[in-house]
């Protein structure tokens, strides 16, 4: 499971009845066969539509559809792109936008989170020296994503840290 989202959405579609089982395929090759109510996989990398039968399935994109594009992209296979990944999916779900993003073909469902796992903890004096600041962002420096960061340390009064841009 990736991040919060996926167990945000879990818990949301219990909570209105529906049947969900968890299906890791990196562990196990065939989905679940227990009876549930529709599949959403939570990839970036290709899952045979037909596993799933005539059930109803949705995909969430986890990867950056840029990034696919991008000269610095070391896999030239293009393997993983959304139009790889989400071929055959009935509702194709993603974490981010991207420039070209067609609203009537993907849906923005944007990244979970829980106030039971994010929160500003307080540090001690020796914490503070470790970590050197309350939030560290690992990922791509690309659109405005530094001017939100700044923005939401500024208004929650966070120190931020750590914008690694790992490709352009």
């Amino acid at each position: 499971l990736e991040g919060n989202t996926s167990l945000l959405a879990i818990q949301a579609l219990c909570n209105l009845g529906h049947s969900v089982v968890i299906w890791n395929c990196r562990i196990d090759p065939k989905p679940p066969i227990e009876d549930y109510d529709m599949a959403i996989l939570w990839t970036g990398r290709p899952i045979d539509r037909s596993l799933f039968g005539n059930k109803p399935i949705g995909v969430v994109y986890l990867d950056d559809p840029e990034y696919w594009s991008s000269p610095n992209n070391e896999d030239k296979s293009n393997a993983n792109t959304i139009e790889k990944v989400t071929e055959g999916y009935e509702k194709i779900f993603t974490n981010m936008k991207w420039g070209g993003f067609d609203e009537n073909k993907y849906h923005w469902l944007p990244m979970g989170c829980s106030h039971h796992v994010h929160g500003k903890y307080s540090l001690t004096d020796d914490e503070k020296k470790i970590w050197g600041s309350d939030v560290v962002f690992i990922g791509t420096k690309r659109g405005k994503r530094g001017e939100l960061l700044t923005a939401i340390a500024k208004k929650l009064n966070l120190s931020v840290s750590g914008v690694i841009n790992i490709y352009n």
